[in-house]
Order: structure tokens, then C-alpha cells, then sequence
């Protein structure tokens, strides 16, 4: 190296600390500055909210997308502590908002963002953030701009009522998108509550209509609280998708433990079968978390599908046993599929960690899928034979497609490849691959 090198030493490392690395880079901790990244902001929010319902300690959730473009989350839970009002039994309100990782252990709870790192980001983030605590009959409240305290929290008063509300503008030197989009929280939260049966979320709009009535406010307001699982999901994913000869959907329950996994392990799951083409594929999630980059789970379910219809075609003579098995992919876009784990620590991997890892999660996830196709299988051969004469059928003019043919090998060696395959032509019947 000549004189002239450029030399590159720790002089020259900027070390960014606290909230001033979260303004600085905001997309390693939200995904983005565009319409993803806001509702990131949201979801920070309605975590800790959510998290208040699954621990018992609250029944409800809402969310007010408010006149001024913020949005207002409200739980009924127990009130954030307030170091000023001696009160004990977690984080308190200023630590929670200003100090990065001090967020709690967030276990099996739902997952929203996959970091994670709780009220800071928001606060960071947000022009202006409000919170009022109601707590052991008083309340207390405090304003952040731009993530630092315009001053100590204050007590306004004695209050009834207990939980917590968090108001917020997002900043506009941040995002470059600010209005939220009601029909993009609704999904989030008709998701939400398929999961998680014990939640009660509630969604207001009180912005402008935009329909030129004078800015009358919109009339938008839902509740969702669900029964159905995954099953009622799926259905709501596919309202106008009539079962192909009357054949009803796949749906996986179960819960114990796994060696390798920390903690019990649950596996939902849930396939609906459509015409060649008309699939949506998988969809699949850890703890309610969208796991946009696939993983174990969405393998473990798609190499035992094609392999156990095939096996069952075999056995019943309804595929020659020289002929190659069923095409994964021809299978892939006959369904549409949801696939959800919930353990204590997953393995998420990727660069915005939405991609499930973990060989044990997998293997349970494969078992559990070929169980429950095994005996849906068994349960009516009529049925089964009419989905197998659907996916068996010669319908090139459909979709261009032959009945039948060969996995590429290897097609499931990549575990972020889409297609249904497993090990071999009759994975299903043996162990997962």
C-alpha cells in the first residue's frame, strides 16, 4: 500500500447510541420508511397491548386511527409502572420508552415485529408520543418528541379505571408515507384473532371520509373475536372457493413437547383444496408473526403433501405403481394453505428475521401434517378419490400442465423453495425428509 492509502481506523466508527440509532436507521428496526415500515410502528404498539390480554391481565385491545393522521392504542390492563408513583412489578414508563432492549422476554406472546425491542421504536420514531397510565386509581401522564421527554410524568388526577393508552404522530422526517390504512390493520387484526381466540380487538377510524361530505368523519368501525382457528381464516382468505367436489379441509391441532424445542410446541394448520391454478399456497407463521421468507414450517408441511397423496394413489390403485408421483407443483397451485407454530424461542434467520429455523420444528411439523392427511385420507375414500381424480385429471387446456410427473431431484434440498415435494415420490408414507 502506498503513502496515499486511505487508512480506516476507530477514529472513523460512528457509534450511535440509544434512540439516535433508531432515528438514524430506521429501517434495521422497522423494515422500512414506506407503508410497511409505518404499520411496523403500529404493530410495536398493539404488541405490548396484546401481549396485556394473552397474560390475563387485560380483555381488550383498540386501536383509533385519530383525525389528526396518529393512532391511538388503548388496552385495559393493569397500567405500565410509574417510577414517580413508587409503583413495582416491571419496567418502568420512561426506561420503557427511551431505553433500547428494555423491552421484557417475550415468549410464546404474540409477535407483531420480529424484534421485537417494544415502545422505543415508536417513540423514536414518532413526532409526538402521549401516554397516559391508569393505575391504582390515579393517572399519570408524560409526551415524548421525537423520542426524548418534554418532561417527568405528571399526575392528572384520581382515575376509576386502570390501563394503558399510547398516542402517537408519525414522523414525517422519517416516513415517507404517514396515513395509515385502515383495510391493512384489519387484516393484521382478523389475523390476530383467528390465532388467538382469547383476544377481543377493536378498530376505530375517526378520520375524514374523503368523500367530499365536509370531512365528515368515516364511519368505519369493527370488532374482531373469533372461534374458528385457522379453518375460519383460511375461509375468509377464500370466501368464494367451493370445495372441489365437496371436499372439506385438512385442519391440524396440536400441542406437547419436542426434543430440541424449548418448551411445548403448537402446530396449526390447515389446507383447503381448489381447482389446479386457483391456490393461494402457504401462508405461514410463528407466534401470529407473517413469516414473509417461508422456513422450517412451510417446508415440513409442503415435502408431506405430495408424497402422502401420492402414497395413498398407490395403495388404492388409483396411480400405477411405475408412474411417476404427483406433480409438487401442479399440488402447490390446488391449494391454499396456513401453517402456525407458537414456541417459547424460535429460530427466526434472514435480514429481517422472517424466516423460521430449526430442524425439530420442521420434523414435528411434517408428523403432525401427514397424521392429519393420513385420516382425512382414510376417514372418506369417496372424497379422497375426488380431490385425487381433480389433481390426476388430464387438463392441459386448464393449465398446460400433464396429470402427472416426476419431482425435480432435489427440489426440497432448498428450504425456502415453494414446492410441494418431499424426500421421494412417497415420502408420506415413511419419515419426513
Amino acid at each position: 500500500m502506498g503513502e496515499k492509502d486511505v487508512t480506516y481506523d476507530a477514529a472513523h466508527i460512528q457509534v450511535l447510541e440509544g434512540l439516535e440509532a433508531i432515528r438514524k436507521r430506521p429501517g434495521m428496526y422497522v423494515g422500512s420508511t414506506g407503508t410497511r415500515g409505518l404499520h411496523a410502528l403500529l404493530s410495536e404498539v398493539v404488541e405490548r397491548a396484546v401481549a396485556e390480554v394473552l397474560r390475563g391481565r387485560a380483555t381488550y385491545v383498540e386501536v383509533t386511527l385519530t383525525a389528526d393522521g396518529g393512532a391511538r392504542v388503548t388496552d385495559d390492563g393493569e397500567g405500565i409502572p410509574v417510577a414517580a408513583a413508587g409503583h413495582t412489578g416491571g419496567i418502568a414508563l420512561e426506561d420503557l420508552l427511551t431505553t433500547v432492549y428494555a423491552g421484557q422476554d417475550r415468549g410464546r406472546r404474540v409477535y407483531l415485529g420480529p424484534f421485537g425491542l417494544g415502545l422505543c421504536v415508536p417513540n423514536a420514531l414518532s413526532r409526538r408520543l402521549a401516554v397516559e397510565v391508569r393505575r391504582e386509581g390515579a393517572l399519570w401522564t408524560q409526551e415524548f418528541e421525537r423520542g426524548t421527554a418534554i418532561g417527568p410524568p405528571v399526575a392528572a388526577g384520581p382515575k376509576d379505571r386502570h390501563g394503558t393508552t399510547v398516542a402517537f404522530l408519525p414522523d414525517p422526517e422519517i416516513f415517507e408515507v404517514t396515513e395509515f390504512r385502515y383495510e391493512t390493520i384489519a387484516d393484521l387484526f382478523r389475523q390476530l384473532a383467528s390465532f388467538n381466540d382469547e383476544l377481543d380487538l377493536r378498530l376505530i377510524d375517526e378520520r375524514p371520509s374523503g368523500d367530499g361530505r365536509y370531512g365528515a368523519p368515516a364511519a368505519r368501525a369493527e370488532r374482531f373475536r373469533f372461534q374458528g382457528g385457522l379453518s375460519a381464516y383460511l375461509a375468509h382468505l377464500d370466501p368464494e372457493a367451493p370445495s372441489p367436489g365437496g371436499v372439506d379441509p385438512v385442519a391440524v391441532h396440536w400441542e406437547g413437547a419436542v426434543p430440541g424445542v424449548v418448551g411445548p410446541l403448537s402446530v396449526d394448520a390447515a389446507i383447503r383444496w381448489r381447482g389446479v391454478g386457483d391456490g393461494r399456497g402457504v401462508l405461514s407463521f410463528v407466534n401470529s408473526l407473517a413469516t414473509r421468507e417461508g422456513g422450517v414450517h412451510e417446508q415440513g408441511l409442503r415435502e408431506v403433501v405430495a408424497g402422502a397423496l401420492t402414497t395413498y394413489a398407490r395403495q388404492h390403485g388409483l396411480l400405477p405403481a411405475t408412474a411417476p408421483g404427483l406433480d409438487a407443483d401442479r399440488i402447490r397451485r390446488a391449494v391454499t394453505a396456513i401453517v402456525s407454530v407458537k414456541l417459547d424461542a424460535p429460530e427466526l434467520a434472514g435480514a429481517i428475521r422472517e424466516r423460521l429455523a430449526g430442524e425439530p420444528v420442521r420434523q414435528a411439523v411434517a408428523d403432525r401434517v401427514r397424521d392429519a392427511l393420513g385420516r382425512w385420507l382414510a376417514e372418506d375414500p369417496v372424497r379422497a378419490s375426488a380431490l385425487l381424480g381433480r389433481l390426476m385429471r388430464p387438463s392441459a387446456a386448464a393449465d398446460g400442465q400433464p396429470a402427472v410427473a416426476a419431482p425435480a431431484p432435489g427440489a426440497d434440498a432448498d428450504p425456502d423453495s415453494r414446492s410441494f415435494s418431499g424426500s421421494g415420490p412417497d415420502s408420506g408414507s415413511g419419515g419426513a425428509a
